[in-house]
């Protein structure tokens, strides 16, 4: 061998290895910042839960998200868990189990509407157990499923209960537009499922998992949508009409009860003969 064909060959060797070193350092770049965005978005609710426990009363935030966000985050610490995906998926997802549970039951704590409460609340608490039961008879033999099997069976529950987060937030869309104003929805959470959901598409793709990457096309989309609205019907911008009858009530019962007592000539006191 000549020495411009080694040293081409060598050239070729080093570019080649300067060409994995880069993509593996862009594949774990992509791995902490989805990390990161996994945290963010568990963490998400916390200004919101905090307005809810200082007021004691949930105003208009909705429940709906924060029920599928736990729903979805256990059906994906199961999927992790069986494919074997401990980072970053499980990880982060041990941790969404536990501060996801805590907003559930300071919301429950004091919503003052039990019914509404109650008619989110069970049908969610139901399918968190129901998975969870299912995942335990497979593992202790009692449904015989391989493990691949249960990470097909998971993926896809991963992805109906993750389309099911991404549309929890349209729940208050027609409050939203009645009253054109976004304060129903909780905008700094579908920011972050947003920028969450770009990061995983991404990961998706490095991964070559289908079950990542098509939840997440629906995520980006369906959020983009609510972002447009928030923007549209930005409190700031807009008032609702609610606000406007209650101020004309207001208004109303104040001019009113300044007339309530009108000076009446038959009900004028008299000076007694006797003090005179």
């Amino acid at each position: 061998m000549s020495l411009g064909s080694l040293l081409t060959s060598n050239s070729a060797l080093l570019f080649e290895l300067q060409n994995i070193e880069m993509v593996s350092a862009f594949i774990t770049t992509i791995k902490v910042l989805t990390t990161i965005a996994q945290i963010a978005q568990r963490l998400s609710p916390v200004p919101d839960l905090y307005r809810v426990h200082k007021q004691r009363d949930t105003g208009v935030m909705a429940f709906m998200p924060l029920v599928m966000l736990l729903l979805c985050n256990h059906v994906w610490l199961i999927y992790a868990y069986v494919v074997k995906n401990i980072f970053p998926l499980f990880s982060v997802c041990v941790f969404g189990d536990v501060v996801l549970a805590l907003y559930v039951a300071i919301y429950a704590k004091y919503c003052p509407d039990r019914a509404y409460m109650m008619r989110i609340l069970v049908p969610g608490a139901t399918a968190f157990v129901l998975v969870t039961i299912y995942a335990v008879l497979v593992a202790v033999g009692a449904i015989h499923q391989s493990r691949d099997q249960l990470g097909d069976v998971f993926g896809y529950l991963a992805n109906v209960t993750t389309f099911a987060l991404y549309a929890s937030p349209f729940e208050k869309i027609k409050l939203v537009l009645e009253t054109k104003s976004s304060a129903a929805i909780p905008v700094i959470l579908c920011s972050i499922i947003f920028v969450n959901s770009s990061l995983w598409l991404v990961n998706g793709i490095v991964d070559d998992d289908l079950f990542i990457v098509v939840p997440n096309i629906v995520g980006v989309t369906l959020t983009a949508i609510q972002l447009t609205l928030c923007y549209i019907y930005r409190p700031s911008r807009h008032i609702s009409p609610g606000d406007s009858e209650l101020d004309a009530v207001v208004e109303l019962e104040m001019g009113t009860s300044e007339k309530m007592a009108p000076t009446s000539p038959a009900f004028v006191p008299l000076v007694s003969p006797t003090k005179q």
